[in-house]
């Protein structure tokens, strides 16, 4: 046993869990199945060791205890016959009963199927890589491999795990129904291909069987052979002239594409030797070329421009290898490639489905090297892509000075406008990433600061947004007008005050920006200000001349503002400064109103404290405790109300009792203007709300309203419920 363990621990191809060796130490050659009694105990494994052998507890792998073992155990003359039995185990183990049922239908039955025989998926992967390596030195071997190549549905079952690159039965799990995804079944040639097993595909090129079959995707044995990097197995296929060099899977892919996919330079040569076209595409439009170039290697590149593949070609957009064979030389990291194409014609300025050049490509990934070569061999250096975005406008985006400082040598534009109208200081000012060193660099070099994009923004504009100020600074150093509008009519100073920065504030006035400047719906940049509660700056506006009394388009002065906004500080400022507490707006409504609708309660006592009339009548003759009392009724039906604290406001409002809220004066004063149903309705309304939401009985209803409105209530009929 002892022989076993580290001849399995030495030459297998990757790292074994403890029950997959356990399951091959116990398979017995000749079985039908597996005896489980047969499987040996872990401590009985390490004992037999002597301590050469160690299991990791957290990953369940078992390894030798040190890698120098290994050394000295490959190729030691007693585990000389290693590859072969475990070539011979793996198949005994492919061929058992229980997998002569073939390929899972399903995933489950796949996880069940790994669960109970772990070593599957690692016999189906590697039993011929295995057997490749012994096939020289035990005959017996062959007549075991020709045999299984014939096990049909045992096969197909291998084949199928072997395209499986997950060990489910070991914990690992796939989501979906993956499994539909997997080619099956596998024909014996193609598995023998995949595995390298060359003398059994000469075998059956000798007896003239079909060695050009496709898969289920439509891939061939050479596909297999070329994409695993069997060069004698594909040389030993080409040679039989009975198969296309060329042929294409159900993806467009060629066995020239896959083999230089894999850096199989040998293969690559071998078949365009036997005629494969190197321009060939698959159908992303990826070729050989392309994929040479993303691996970056020259002698595969060298080999296919020699037999005629074409250097500038395109490959789309939504591609995985989006780009050029340039683009994608220089994406494997591997300058020398880069310097190879361009020595051999590729076109510069070629780009890609994007628009995207190599010089973008490089610019916006900080390679100053490669930009520095492309500049030096004379690449176009303002290129747009798609977006109208240029070189220089990816590197400012990411705040690449060195780079940005080259390409404005080598005479990039710095008022270039992409799609949008942006200039590339725009980008630098809106880039999170870029920097004020970058932003000056580009003011120096003659960069607009007035420039406008189709949304009339400016630099300066999106600058104070972003609360830069030294940029702002900068701008203002080489002429910014403060006072452009946007367009909505804004300035700069509405995206400061708005965002609450007093510092720009405070410098946006000193360059001379205007606090009177009226947008759209005519209101100034102290509006912003207050709609947000920005105290300190609503203080400097007004100390810079705001008009506190100013009047938006429906009539709003800033203290409406601020008392939705709930800001007692503010509110409190612009009383102090004069504002009108009883203006009344378009729509006959007062900034208590404002502070009622929006629940703002410790600003609606402000108010009223501060000398507001508690029952002003607008324009539908709603006072504030009328509208609040239909927003309670509505709360249920409309969620964005359920946060606002109407019960308190209301009951604020009723026990204010300044003014009743309908007596029998305001009755004969507006019975011109309300019909007796409307009178009666309002009045049901309130004492509904007012009894429902803040459980006032109805004496003291009574004694609010008046003994006569009360009466002439309980004689409606709809409301003779309250009788009771």
């Amino acid at each position: 046993m002892a022989v076993k363990v580290l001849y399995w621990l030495t030459y297998c191809k990757r790292a074994l869990f403890a029950k997959e060796l356990q399951h091959a130490l116990g398979t017995r050659s000749g079985k039908s199945d597996l005896d489980r009694n047969l499987l040996p105990d872990i401590d009985i494994i390490d004992s037999v060791c002597a301590g050469l052998v160690v299991l990791d507890q957290n990953t369940g792998l078992i390894r030798l205890v040190h890698y120098t073992t290994k050394e000295y155990l490959l190729g030691h003359p007693a585990l000389c016959n290693s590859e072969a039995d475990i070539a011979q185990t793996s198949i005994t183990y492919l061929s058992f009963a229980s997998f002569s049922s073939g390929c899972s239908t399903s995933r489950i039955d796949y996880k069940r199927r790994q669960q109970l025989y772990p070593l599957h998926h690692y016999c189906a992967k590697y039993w011929a890589v295995h057997a490749s390596a012994a096939l020289g030195t035990s005959k017996e071997l062959m007549t075991h491999i020709v045999t299984f190549l014939e096990k049909g549905s045992n096969l197909h079952a291998a084949g199928q795990v072997m395209l499986v690159r997950s060990v489910l039965g070991n914990g690992l799990d796939l989501a979906g129904d993956w499994l539909q995804f997997i080619p099956h079944p596998l024909t014996k040639v193609h598995i023998a291909a995949s595995g390298g097993l060359t003398s059994i595909i000469t075998e059956y090129i000798r007896r003239n069987e079909e060695v050009d079959i496709r898969d289920p995707d439509g891939r061939k044995p050479l596909a297999y052979a070329a994409k695993a990097g069997h060069l004698d197995i594909t040389r030993v296929l080409l040679e039989s002239k009975r198969v296309d060099p060329d042929s294409k899977d159900k993806d467009g892919r060629t066995p020239l594409l896959l083999a230089a996919s894999g850096e199989y330079k040998e293969v690559v040569h071998v078949l365009i030797q036997y005629g494969a076209c190197p321009n060939h595409k698959d159908r992303f439009g990826y070729n050989a070329l392309g994929a040479a170039a993303a691996s970056g290697d020259i002698e595969t590149m060298r080999l296919l421009l020699d037999h005629g593949a074409q250097i500038n070609q395109r490959y789309p957009y939504y591609h995985e290898y989006d780009g050029t064979p340039l683009m994608n030389a220089w994406r494997s990291g591997n300058t020398d490639a880069v310097i190879f194409l361009l020595e051999r014609g590729a076109d510069l300025d070629f780009h890609n489905g994007g628009g995207v050049t190599i010089l973008s490509e490089v610019s916006r990934n900080n390679d100053e090297e490669v930009v520095k070569l492309l500049l030096e061999m004379g690449v176009q250096v303002d290129p747009k892509d798609h977006f109208g975005a240029t070189p220089l406008a990816y590197a400012v985006e990411k705040g690449f000075l060195g780079i940005t400082e080259k390409l404005i040598k080598a005479g990039a534009d710095v008022n270039m406008q992409n799609h949008h109208g942006q200039s590339v200081l725009m980008v630098a000012c809106e880039s999170a990433e870029s920097n004020e060193e970058i932003i000056h660099e580009l003011l120096h070099h003659g960069a607009n600061p007035n420039m406008q994009d189709s949304s009339l923004e400016t630099p300066l504009s999106i600058s104070t947004k972003h609360g830069s100020l030294g940029v702002v600074k900068l701008l203002f150093d080489k002429g910014a007008d403060p006072n452009i509008r946007g367009k909505r009519g804004e300035t700069a100073l509405f995206g400061a005050a708005e965002e609450g920065h007093g510092d720009l504030i405070n410098t946006l006035l000193h360059s001379k920006a205007d606090p009177h400047i009226c947008n759209e719906a005519f209101q100034t940049a102290l509006f912003c200000a207050v709609r947000k509660g920005h105290v300190s700056v609503v203080n400097l506006l007004l100390d810079a001349g705001s008009d506190v009394h100013a009047q938006d388009i429906a009539g709003n002065t800033p203290l409406f503002y601020a008392a939705s906004s709930g800001s007692e500080e503010v509110v409190r400022l612009l009383l102090e400064k004069g504002a009108q507490i009883d203006h009344r707006n378009a729509l006959q409504e007062t900034a208590l109103f404002f502070a009622a609708r929006y629940g703002r309660t410790a600003v609606a006592n402000l108010l009223i404290e501060a000398g507001a009339t508690p029952d002003p009548r607008n324009l539908i003759m709603e006072s504030p405790l009328i509208y609040v009392a239909g927003c309670l009724l509505h709360i249920p039906s409309c969620p964005s109300k359920r946060t606002l604290d109407y019960s308190s406001v209301v009951t604020l409002l009723l026990e204010t009792e300044l003014i009743p809220i309908l007596d029998t004066t305001q009755l004969s004063n507006q019975s011109h203007n309300l019909s007796r149903g409307r009178f009666y309705g309002l009045l049901q309304f309130i004492v509904f709300a007012c009894h429902l939401v803040c459980r006032m009985p109805v004496a003291r209803l009574r004694a609010t309203y008046g003994s006569l409105v009360f009466r002439n209530m309980m004689m409606s009929k709809s409301l003779s419920f309250w009788s009771v």
